[in-house]
């Protein structure tokens, strides 16, 4: 019996904690949309902060683009927040 599974599409938005941890200084907590589509190959993150300079929004997005494994995202998550140091 198998029980794996295929998720084609995906979209979520969780809360980023812990900066520290992402090598950005001050107050980088923010919400992430992530949007996942496995017919299209894309992933996809998208800070959600208004305020957020897009220097700073860009680098967030390419360190979670770089640390992030989406498969834990996919079949792992339980919860609306994500920690970055779990990430390391």
């Amino acid at each position: 019996m198998c029980e794996s599974r295929d998720i084609d599409k995906f979209c979520t938005i969780f809360e980023l904690i812990n900066p520290e941890a992402t090598g950005f200084h001050g107050n980088v907590s923010t919400r992430v949309m992530f949007l996942y589509n496995r017919l299209e190959n894309r992933s996809e993150f998208k800070v959600l902060g208004k305020g957020m300079p897009k220097e700073l929004d860009s680098r967030i997005q390419e360190w979670l683009k770089k640390n992030f494994d989406i498969n834990k995202m996919l079949y792992g998550i339980r919860h609306p927040v994500v920690d970055a140091t779990d990430l390391n």
